[in-house]
């Protein structure tokens, strides 16, 4: 039981990492995502969305 509980922790604590640090970028997204309109024209932050999300798949 000890071995099996202890590796059940260690998922459990990673998944809660994982979902601190989604949570974190969720966060940041749209603070970054104004800087970087400063900067790049909207078409192409559009652009970048798109080839990303693509690439995802």
């Amino acid at each position: 039981m000890g071995k099996h509980s202890h590796a059940h922790t260690e998922i459990v604590n990673l998944s809660i990492a994982w979902a601190i640090l989604a949570a974190t970028l969720y966060t940041l997204s749209a603070p970054m995502s104004k800087l970087l309109l400063d900067c790049v024209p909207p078409t192409m932050m559009a652009a970048g969305t798109y080839l990303t999300a693509v690439n995802a798949e």
